[in-house]
């Protein structure tokens, strides 16, 4: 029989920072800091979490830091019921809880409200109402989620798949409980109701509805704008607002909503080149601007960079920018293929006004990635780029790069020689 050498530790005594270490590589990180309703726990972690007490503690945190649970299916009532009945215990590792709703919430079981109710640590929350029509307020209560909501200091919220009414009136009340602590919100509209008689108490947790919300932790803010575009308020304040990103779906009218600071220090749009310049009002000087062109077109590309560059003068300062990265997936592009002279000179007149203002100290142009990855064409490229925006790569101020098929070009003194 044989015997286990004596300078051969036991998993109890491995040093618990070692422990760390592994579960961390272990961690699927394609699922880090993401929701999801699936199974994202790595084998190897669920497997490591099984060799003794004190590796399972540590594992705990990786294993439930993240749930998702879709109402209507299995998962939903198995995945509940065993915090709640078997192991509660569990509830303070949750950080991160995506829900999907579902209209049959007359026949949510009771204890459900009373399990999400342990998530007293939860940081980030995901609700999914693609199932729901018109006043979402009226599902939250059964779920528990208005309770969760108001007892929890949220630090994340998503609200997806969501119908507004016309006023916007109806997210004031969720995110009245989470206005001191919440500071990254994500709004992706996509429909309008309205009503003659509002049905909901319009309170969220027994409250009446405030008659406007300050944000001030707020920092992030993503709007996607699906089917419809998000009414015009003035209801919401935020004046600390740093990054605001809008993906532009629908091709209806669209804006900037009004409550985004003047202070803002970047903006993105992410949108096709057929919908409208947006409406970006009077006051907003964003200090980087990204200009996202991810949605299939057919548009020429002449148009595309045309739609880009009065994009960019729509701007009430563009003057002031200092960073600008102009983004074009394939499928915007219309093809994988590298642009032609013609297509850099027209970018080279879009921004040049901005350099000569003196504030701009750096570009990014992405065009996506090409078919032909050969080292010969990667040059010719190099060149035509560099010949379209030969003013900037022979100046001392700023640095410019092109990325495309994870090409990259610096223009400053020590590396613009090609």
């Amino acid at each position: 029989m044989k015997t286990i050498p004596r300078n051969i530790c036991s998993a109890d005594e491995l040093p618990i920072e070692l422990i760390h270490q592994i579960v961390s590589c272990l961690e699927d990180r394609d699922y880090d800091e993401k929701f999801c309703y699936g199974e994202h726990v790595s084998p190897d972690l669920n497997a490591f979490s099984l060799v003794c007490r004190s590796w399972n503690e540590v594992c705990r945190h990786h294993i439930f830091h993240t749930i998702g649970v879709n109402y209507g299916q299995d998962s939903f009532t198995s995945r509940l019921s065993f915090l709640h009945f078997t192991a509660p215990h569990l509830c303070k590792y949750i950080l991160r809880l995506d829900v999907c709703l579902d209209t049959g919430y007359d026949s949510v079981a009771e204890w459900v409200a009373e399990c999400f109710a342990r998530f007293t640590d939860l940081r980030a929350l995901r609700l999914n109402a693609r199932f729901i029509s018109g006043a979402i307020l009226d599902v939250l209560p059964a779920f528990g989620i208005a309770s969760l909501l108001a007892s929890v200091r949220l630090q994340e919220l998503v609200l997806a798949s969501w119908d507004v009414d016309a006023e916007a009136l109806d997210l004031l009340p969720i995110l009245s409980t989470c206005s001191t602590s919440l500071e990254s919100l994500s709004l992706e509209i996509y429909g309008i109701y309205t009503r003659e008689l509002l049905e909901t108490t319009g309170c969220i947790s027994g409250a009446p509805s405030p008659p406007s919300v300050c944000l001030d932790a707020l920092r992030s803010l993503k709007v996607v704008q699906n089917v419809a575009v998000l009414p015009q308020t003035d209801r919401i304040k935020c004046p600390n607002l740093e990054y605001v990103e809008i993906e532009q779906i629908s091709s209806h009218y669209w804006n900037i909503p009004l409550w985004i600071p003047a202070t803002l220090s970047k903006l993105i749009l992410s949108v096709s080149p057929t919908v409208t310049i947006p409406d970006v009002g009077t006051a907003i000087c964003p200090s980087a601007l990204t200009i996202n062109i991810s949605q299939p077109s057919k548009a020429p590309r002449l148009s595309i960079i045309a739609w880009i560059g009065d994009c960019i003068n729509r701007l009430p300062f563009p003057n002031r920018l200092r960073g600008v990265t102009i983004d074009i997936d394939p499928l915007g592009w219309g093809g994988q293929s590298y642009p032609k002279p013609i297509h850099y000179e027209a970018l080279y007149r879009i921004i040049q006004p901005l350099h000569d203002h003196g504030a701009l100290k750096k570009i990014s142009i992405n065009i996506g990635d090409v078919n032909d990855d050969s080292i010969e064409t990667d040059c010719d490229e190099v060149a035509v780029f560099a010949e379209a925006f030969a003013p900037f790569i022979r100046g001392d101020n700023g640095r410019w790069r092109l990325s495309t098929n994870n090409l990259q070009i610096w223009g400053d003194k020590r590396t613009h020689e090609l």
